[in-house]
């Protein structure tokens, strides 16, 4: 039983490298510096060659599987390559990587090292990540003060229930001039206005604001949102998302 159990697993592990092999040659799927990587058409074209290949050990296996299992395989690659990394700055003895597959992976390193550098969302690719918001607002809050211009100034007064409507937009005009600023890629000044905007909601409306951002941002790493995803009733606010399940999943 035991001898039965090590060939399949020795068998798995070689199917499992040829599938990274894949993997690897698709850098629409992997190398955010890549053009192909934020083209929709060519990254659904590349699921299909990477699950077409583990189709033939298994047969029934969708989009999402592919997915999850190279989640699961880059997170083992993460934990990894800090090990080594902590292990360098530490200055104690670095030994040989333990993960049987990391060799293979090592075309992540510096894909993972230069976002390691960034400040980005704390879990961005692959899964499928949920955004900690409140985190986010924090950071947000304990950046030094910048220079402002006169005319990106927000007023902090006590208002009435117009003029609040006009300051709240002096106040996002005034966040973009500090961003056209700044060298902050896109991605940070989105997140800059949500942690701006979220704090004027009740905590049932943040509440319900957080799941909806966080559905949203999982259909489209899945590649499932078109234009009519997001609906709002003008009488009850409510949000549905309404994903288009590619072809090649079932």
């Amino acid at each position: 039983m035991s001898d039965r159990k090590s060939i399949f697993s020795k068998t798995e592990k070689v199917f499992i490298l040829r599938c990274i092999k894949v993997y690897k040659s698709l850098p629409a799927l992997w190398d955010i510096k890549s053009k192909d990587y934020h083209n929709r058409q060519k990254k659904n074209a590349a699921y299909a060659i990477l699950i077409n290949k583990y189709r033939e050990k298994y047969p029934n296996a969708t989009r999402k599987h592919i997915i999850r299992k190279f989640s699961v395989l880059r997170t083992s690659f993460r934990k990894e390559l800090k090990r080594i990394n902590d292990a360098k700055r530490n200055g104690t003895d670095v030994k040989k990587p333990t993960l049987w597959y990391f060799e293979e992976m090592r075309f992540l390193q510096e894909i993972q090292n230069s976002r390691s550098t960034m400040n980005q969302f704390k879990k961005t690719e692959e899964n499928n990540s949920v955004i900690n918001m409140t985190q986010i607002y924090k950071e947000n809050e304990n950046q030094k003060e910048m220079k402002k211009d006169n005319t990106c100034q927000i007023v902090k007064e006590k208002i009435t229930i117009k003029e609040r409507e006009k300051n709240a937009q002096d106040e996002l005009t005034g966040f973009a001039c500090e961003c056209l600023k700044s060298k902050e890629n896109e991605y940070d000044k989105i997140a800059k206005v949500w942690a701006i905007e979220l704090p004027k909601m009740s905590r049932e409306q943040q509440i319900y604001a957080k799941k909806a951002i966080n559905d949203i941002l999982f259909e489209g790493q899945l590649g499932n949102l078109h234009w009519n995803s997001v609906q709002i009733d003008p009488l009850i606010i409510r949000r549905t998302f309404t994903p288009i399940y590619n072809s090649d999943s079932t």
